[in-house]
């Protein structure tokens, strides 16, 4: 997915644009700076997808396919204020859902593993054991 189909694909969900309509350059360039400022901000929230800001809109996004959709429905409630619009209850949801699944993938990327068996047992160790069996 390239920068401009995400703008595009942010307009229809709100309505700016229709189904096989693209968004016009102005539309393009508001679009594309909104969703750099708004992946900028994640990043400085500590949310890390692998965006990289682009001056283009031709370029692809290279972001994981599984967060395009919150990608593009916070763009969407972004964009809103600019085209005096207000975002759909679906949009909001979408917005909220994707936002939360980047949100705990980013914080558990961030997790290292535990190696348990690396651990002092302590007193009392007796090996496995079962809670109900013993």
């Amino acid at each position: 997915m390239t920068y401009a189909d995400a703008v595009t694909r942010a307009l229809r969900l709100i309505g700016v644009i229709g189904t096989y309509e693209s968004a016009d350059a102005a539309q393009g360039a508001q679009g594309l700076e909104m969703l750099n400022s708004m992946m900028t901000g994640w990043e400085g929230d500590g949310i890390n997808i692998g965006y990289f800001p682009a001056l283009d809109g031709t370029q692809d996004m290279n972001i994981p396919t599984k967060y395009e959709r919150g990608v593009i429905a916070n763009l969407a409630v972004d964009l809103c204020p600019g085209y005096e619009r207000q975002p759909s209850a679906a949009v909001l949801r979408m917005a909220d859902q994707g936002y939360d699944t980047i949100e705990v993938d980013s914080v558990y990327a961030g997790r290292t593993q535990s190696i348990i068996s690396d651990q002092p047992k302590g007193d009392g160790y007796i090996g496995l054991s079962r809670i109900l069996t013993g």
